[in-house]
């Protein structure tokens, strides 16, 4: 169970889990409006904004290590992950409509095609 609050200004995230569980939060030196616009490719890892309509997306990494693709909305508790294998991927997967966080780990060369 996962519950999303704010206290003093900050963002809380309460978790109630019944095995271990691991986290990764991550601190910004600059403001999310500042990351570049999604690129059709790239290498490694990066943070991206999406402002667009719904639409399907077709990826592909290469590479043979993590390959991550989240997509964070304004919506609660929307975690958007989008892809989690190891390893080259080749597949379509659908990105919400307006202003979303694309947030990308790999260890090689991706494309993203929107449309």
């Amino acid at each position: 169970m996962c519950q999303e609050f704010t206290s003093n200004g900050c963002r809380l995230v309460d978790v109630l889990a019944d095995r271990p569980l691991f986290l990764v939060c991550r601190v910004y030196s600059s403001p999310l409006s500042a990351a570049p616009a999604l690129p059709e490719s790239g290498t490694d890892d990066g943070i991206y904004l999406y402002d667009g309509d719904a639409a399907s997306a077709t990826i592909v990494h290469v590479g043979s290590g993590k390959f991550i693709v989240q997509e964070d909305t304004a919506e609660s508790l929307s975690f958007g992950l989008l892809i989690n294998e190891i390893g080259t991927y080749s597949g379509t997967v659908p990105v919400s409509a307006d202003l979303s966080v694309i947030t990308v780990t790999a260890d090689g060369d991706w494309t993203i095609a929107i449309g």
